[in-house]
């Protein structure tokens, strides 16, 4: 009866038999019962209960200890387990290899690697140990959680017989830990020594694909899950497929792989919704979201701080606040920091600070995470001066700033030209060591520079930089083109395709300015080749803008209007530029049937502008004031 309750997790009815035994007088000398009720209690997460069953008998053997020290590791107080172990071999008793398995759990969740250490050497000491494959694979899965990757790996080189579970310790440690080149090589060697993978085995195989973008990869795991018929009965291997294409940007596979999903709980939705936010699909998120309501699945504290997050990236602050309404669902809230700050997030990217500062006082502990949300809010509305005095009441209160906020701050800086306050802030970066093992902050101090006109401080900050990304060469790069000195912004370009730095669609579009400046056309001629090879016109307007305004520039009228014909999307300055093209060359009647459809398109413009370009269109003719 004991078992089933260990089993159903049914502690009310354990309590029942529990008491029903200590009346009968059975439990202090039978060590058999004591120990299935320690493993009940702990089995239920009742660890103080195991421990007074164990404290109360008079007899114990190797199990009963087991069944405690098990108890501890599987709940993840790795001290208490490790702590009974001594215990138990001070008292004379040897250990099971069960016993090794849970107490070398335990020093991995505790990273104990100095005790892990001991307990491998005793291992050692006995043959039967040494070649038992469960302890070893608990020996790799130790070493790992202690990041003792090497020392992982010869343990698992060692080990005599290998079964697909040693396989999957050494895959997953290695996924845990980043390496998820690593991870898929181990993966296609398990395959070539003939083991068959699991559903485990696929689990971490997809999360490397994820990390890697392997798309052609993921897809190859996707046949052989599909083939052994995995994907029904693993809704966990499911949300991993659905993951990995969401990770590679597949969304459309994404979604067909959901639908294939039987059984769907709240996770596979987390994951679709989540992936949909943070592509910005945001009004798909919202959908899935409400979906997933109607489907009668309740979201948990994962699930709003996804839909949340997709409010705030369209503004839909009225959704968000429904939302906040809803979050009542989720008992204790107010004690889940992460999703009272993806509220508070909702409402400052919404421009409602009131709201979020009402939240943010609400909190019990305001960390670093908290004021960043609000520091990062006021950036983004252009509100550095705000931006600042957040910055300095956090430090006021000793909450010590990180990454995320000097990137804010330094953007606050910018925005509002307080280059001495950045300077300050620079010094403060250099004085902790942080600029070389976060090159984003590198990239933000270039910018800041660069944006204030002062491109050799940028350089100088640059070429200090021992990580240089494409984020960052196009930060110098661009100061450079706003600067006017095109010829400069070119050869950064070059040395940045010298050291293999693949640009970005901002890079080209910052590249096109430079050439513009100088009138390089046909530099800008082989990049407009080069984007049009790479099918980067048709996703992304900004790019576009850039080729029809330095068309514009260098005079090719003619050109800006074949670019202008095939952008997908034509905004106020897809228009504007291309007008003010047609005005330069006094072309009037190409102004005004421009202006005219896009007025006709309902596109938002700047009248002023629009209006000065007619009157430049209409200046060499001497006409001009009868043209409305």
């Amino acid at each position: 009866m004991l078992k089933v309750c260990t089993n159903a997790r049914s502690i009310e009815r354990g309590i029942e038999i529990h008491t029903e035994l200590s009346k009968k007088h059975m439990l202090e000398n039978n060590v058999i019962i004591g120990t299935a009720l320690i493993e009940m209690y702990a089995n239920c997460g009742a660890l103080d209960k195991a421990q007074e069953v164990f404290d109360k008998l008079q007899k114990k053997d190797v199990a009963c200890w087991t069944a405690l020290i098990g108890g501890f590791a599987r709940h993840g107080i790795g001290d208490k387990s490790i702590n009974c172990y001594i215990r138990m071999q001070e008292e004379g008793f040897s250990p099971s290899a069960i016993t090794l398995v849970f107490v070398l759990s335990a020093c991995g969740s505790s990273q104990a690697i100095e005790m892990g250490q001991l307990v491998h050497a005793e291992i050692r000491k006995q043959r039967a140990f040494a070649e038992n494959t469960l302890i070893a694979n608990a020996l790799v899965d130790m070493y790992f959680k202690c990041s003792n990757v090497q020392k992982a790996k010869e343990v698992f080189d060692e080990i005599p017989i290998k079964i697909t579970g040693s396989w999957n310790t050494l895959i997953t440690g290695y996924v845990d830990h980043g390496l998820a080149e690593e991870a898929l090589k181990c993966f296609e060697n398990m395959q070539d020594n003939g083991f068959l993978p699991d559903a485990i085995t696929f689990i971490c195989s997809l999360k490397a694909c994820s990390e890697l973008k392997a798309l052609e990869k993921g897809e190859k795991v996707h046949a052989e899950v599909s083939k052994l018929g995995l994907l029904k009965n693993h809704i966990v291997l499911g949300n991993a497929l659905v993951d990995m294409y969401i990770k590679c940007n597949m969304l459309e596979r994404a979604k067909e792989v959901f639908e294939k999903v039987l059984s769907r709980d709240v996770t596979s939705w987390n994951v679709l919704i989540a992936g949909y936010a943070q592509h910005k699909f945001n009004d798909k998120a919202m959908e899935c979201f409400g979906q997933m309501l109607s489907e009668g699945i309740s979201p948990n504290s994962i699930t709003f701080q996804s839909a949340l997050k997709a409010c705030g990236s369209v503004g839909a602050l009225q959704k968000g606040k429904e939302l906040h309404g809803r979050v009542g669902m989720i008992s204790s809230c107010n004690r889940i920091n992460g999703l009272v700050n993806a509220l508070m997030d909702m409402y400052a990217q919404c421009g409602a600070f009131e709201n979020a500062w009402e939240l943010f006082r609400e909190l019990q502990t305001r960390d670093v995470a908290s004021w960043n949300i609000l520091i990062s809010g006021y950036v983004q509305h252009g509100f550095g001066s705000e931006a600042l005095d957040c910055f300095a009441r956090m430090k006021k209160d000793d909450v010590f700033p990180n990454v995320v906020t000097y990137v804010n701050i330094l953007k606050a800086c910018s925005a509002i030209g307080e280059v001495k306050k950045g300077e300050e802030i620079h010094m403060e970066i250099e004085r902790l060591g942080l600029l070389n093992e976060h090159y984003i902050l590198g990239t933000a101090l270039v910018d800041m520079y660069a944006k204030h006109g002062l491109i050799e401080k940028s350089q100088e900050v640059f070429d200090k930089l021992l990580l240089r990304d494409a984020v960052c060469w196009t930060a110098l790069i661009n100061g450079y083109a706003q600067l006017g000195l095109g010829d400069e912004a070119l050869c950064r370009y070059g040395q940045m395709q010298d050291e293999g730095v693949f640009p970005e669609t901002v890079t080209y579009a910052c590249i096109l300015k430079a050439c513009s400046t100088i009138g390089a056309l046909k530099r800008a001629e082989a990049i407009h080749s080069e984007v049009g090879r790479m099918g980067l016109l048709e996703k992304d307007s900004m790019l576009g803008n850039a080729l029809l305004d330095m068309y514009v520039k260098c005079g090719e009228i003619s050109r800006a209007q074949e670019v202008f014909s095939m952008l997908p999307m034509r905004d106020a300055f897809s228009w504007t530029s291309l007008i003010s093209g047609y005005a330069q060359f006094g072309e009037y009647r190409s102004v005004f049937s421009l202006f005219r459809k896009m007025e006709k398109e309902q596109i938002e413009y700047n009248h002023l502008c629009c209006f000065a370009y007619c009157l430049q269109a209409f200046r060499p003719i001497g006409g001009g004031e009868n043209m409305f």
